[in-house]
C-alpha cells in the first residue's frame, strides 16, 4: 500500500486561518502540504462568505460567524452561537469519514470539533498552539495596573493556574496531543495522561533570505514581528533602545511590523519607530531582511515562527529563557537567550557593539534554517 492509500483521513477544525498568527499559518500549510502531496484532508474554517469545495482529496469549507461574535483579539472572535453550525458541519465531515477530527484549540471551531468527533465516535487530535493561561495573566496584569504589586502578582497566578486547568481539561478530551517544545509535551503529558508527540513550525527558506536585504544607510535596525499585544512584552523596547543610547550607540531604529492594543503605547514612547502594519509575503520578507537584530521579548509563546523567519532572513535573534523562542535560537551561536529583562538589554548591546559578532551569527542563523522546512514537520 502506498503512502497516500494508508494516510489517516483528517478534518481540521481551525479556529483560526486566514488572520496573522502562528496558528494560523500553521493550518495554511498543513494544508497546503496535503494539496502537494494529494492527501485526504477536509479543511473548516471561518472565512468571509459561505464556501463548500473539495479539489482532488482535499477539501474545504468555509463557515461565516454570527453577529453575535465577541472578539477576543483584534482579529480574532469567539461565536457564541456557534452550535447551530453544527447541522451545517456534521453531514460533510459523515460524507468525507474521517479517521480523526484535529482541532487548534478551546475556541468556538475547536468546541464544536471535540462535540463532534464524540458524535461521529471519531477519534479526536489536538494541537497546543497559544499559552492561553499566559496571555490571560498578561492582560490581567495590565488591567490591574493601578492594583499594589503583591495582590496584583497574586491576581495573575490565580488566573494563569485557573485558565491552565481549564485548558488541560479540555486538552484531555482528546486521544493524541500536540506541542511545538519540550516544555509543553512534558506539561501535557503530566496534566492529562494522553499521548504526546511534537509539532514543531517550518519556515519558508526561499521566501525569507538574506538576499532580500537592500539598504544603503548605517544605522542600526532593531526589529520585531507580530500580534503588538500585552503579552509580548513590548514595553521593554524602550529601555532597550535608552541602554543602547547611553553605551554611545546613537545611529539605531527601530521597525516594527505588526497590528495590536500596544500600537498606540509603541508610537508614543519610541516615536521614531517605523511602524509599517501588518506585512505579508515579499514586503515582509524585506522588512526581516533589512533588520540587524530580531528582538522577541515575549514571555509567553509557545514556538515563535517569526524568531525562525527572522533567523532564515540572516538576522541574529535575543528573546528570552520562557517559552518556544527558547528552543530555536542556539545561545551564542545565532542569537542569545536572556532570563531576565536586564539581560535582555545587555545581549541586544553585546551584539549591537560587536559587527562581527552579528555577522557570524547571522550566517550560522541562515545555515541552520535551510535544515527546517514545513514539509519535514508534515511528513
Amino acid at each position: 500500500m502506498n503512502t497516500v492509500e494508508s494516510a489517516p483521513r483528517i478534518a481540521l477544525l481551525a479556529d483560526t486561518y486566514y488572520e496573522v498568527n502562528g496558528a494560523a499559518r500553521t493550518c495554511r500549510e498543513w494544508e497546503a502540504f496535503a494539496r502537494e502531496r494529494e492527501l485526504p484532508f477536509f479543511c473548516v474554517r471561518w472565512g468571509k462568505r459561505p464556501a463548500l469545495s473539495a479539489h482532488g482529496p482535499v477539501w474545504t469549507m468555509d463557515l461565516v460567524r454570527s453577529r453575535w461574535a465577541v472578539p477576543i483579539d483584534p482579529d480574532l472572535y469567539f461565536d457564541l452561537r456557534f452550535a447551530h453550525l453544527c447541522k451545517l458541519i456534521e453531514p460533510e465531515l459523515e460524507r468525507f469519514r474521517p479517521d480523526f477530527i484535529h482541532i487548534t484549540s478551546p475556541g468556538d471551531l475547536g468546541i464544536l470539533g471535540a462535540v463532534l468527533a464524540a458524535r461521529l465516535k471519531t477519534r479526536l487530535g489536538l494541537s497546543w498552539h497559544t499559552n492561553l493561561h499566559e496571555f490571560a495573566g498578561r492582560r490581567i496584569d495590565q488591567a490591574l495596573s493601578f492594583v499594589p504589586a503583591g495582590p496584583r502578582a497574586a491576581a495573575v497566578r490565580k488566573t494563569e493556574d485557573f485558565v491552565l486547568d481549564k485548558v488541560c481539561w479540555f486538552f484531555g478530551r482528546g486521544d493524541l496531543l500536540f506541542a511545538p517544545n519540550p516544555e509543553l509535551i512534558a506539561l501535557l503529558a503530566a496534566r492529562t495522561g494522553k499521548p504526546v508527540f511534537p509539532m514543531a513550525r517550518g519556515v519558508d527558506t526561499t521566501l525569507f533570505t538574506p538576499a532580500r536585504r537592500a539598504r544603503g544607510d548605517c544605522d542600526l535596525v532593531l526589529g520585531f514581528v507580530g500580534r503588538l499585544m500585552p503579552e509580548k512584552n513590548l514595553r521593554l523596547l524602550p529601555r532597550v533602545l535608552a541602554e543602547l543610547r547611553a553605551a554611545g550607540i546613537r545611529e539605531v531604529r527601530f521597525q516594527i511590523t505588526g497590528h495590536g492594543s500596544e500600537q498606540e503605547w509603541l508610537a508614543r514612547h519610541l516615536p521614531q519607530a517605523e511602524l509599517t502594519g501588518v506585512l505579508t509575503g515579499e514586503p515582509l520578507a524585506r522588512a526581516y531582511a533589512n533588520m540587524d537584530i530580531f528582538l522577541f521579548p515575549s514571555r509567553t509563546d509557545t514556538f515563535g515562527n517569526v524568531v525562525q523567519e527572522a533567523l532564515a532572513s540572516g538576522v541574529s535573534a535575543v528573546v528570552t529563557d520562557s517559552g518556544g523562542p527558547r528552543f530555536i535560537v542556539r545561545d551564542g551561536i545565532t542569537g542569545f537567550v536572556a532570563s531576565s529583562d536586564d539581560e535582555f538589554c545587555a545581549r541586544v548591546l553585546t551584539i549591537a557593539r560587536d559587527e562581527k559578532l552579528r555577522r557570524k551569527m547571522a550566517s550560522a542563523a541562515r545555515r541552520e534554517m535551510l535544515e527546517k522546512s514545513w514539509s519535514r514537520v508534515f511528513e
